[in-house]
């Protein structure tokens, strides 16, 4: 979390990284569909790696203008009600391959990677 933000920011940022995403999450988890727990927990996963790098990188982070204004807008634009939303974008282009190239070596190998992302 940056510092110095406001009471505001922080409302909106638990409403939009948190309430919201939890309550799509619940309601995927309902349907018969998989897709939907797909893009949920691509979200989850990248929610997650955007707040390890904030906490590396906040102490530059803070000094730029309207920060949490941006932050707020890349949580909106990674938990859009629709497929390939920007955590889809983020996973395939950083996530993905970072983990694929660091962590995948130590699980099996017959694992099948799930058809959304192969699009």
């Amino acid at each position: 979390m940056a510092r110095n933000t406001s009471f505001t920011y922080y409302i909106l940022y638990i409403c939009i990284g948190f309430l919201y995403p939890a309550y799509c999450s619940l309601v995927a988890l309902q349907t018969p569909d998989k897709k939907d727990d797909t893009m949920w927990l691509i979200y989850w996963v990248v929610f997650a790696a955007l707040n390890v790098v904030e906490v590396a990188t906040d102490f530059v982070l803070f000094w730029f203008p309207l920060y949490p204004l941006w932050k707020l807008l890349l949580l909106i634009w990674c938990n859009a009600p629709f497929l390939h939303n920007g955590s889809f974008y983020i996973y395939k282009i950083f996530v993905g391959p970072f983990f694929r190239t660091y962590v995948i070596l130590q699980l099996d190998k017959n694992r099948v990677i799930p058809s959304i992302l192969e699009t």
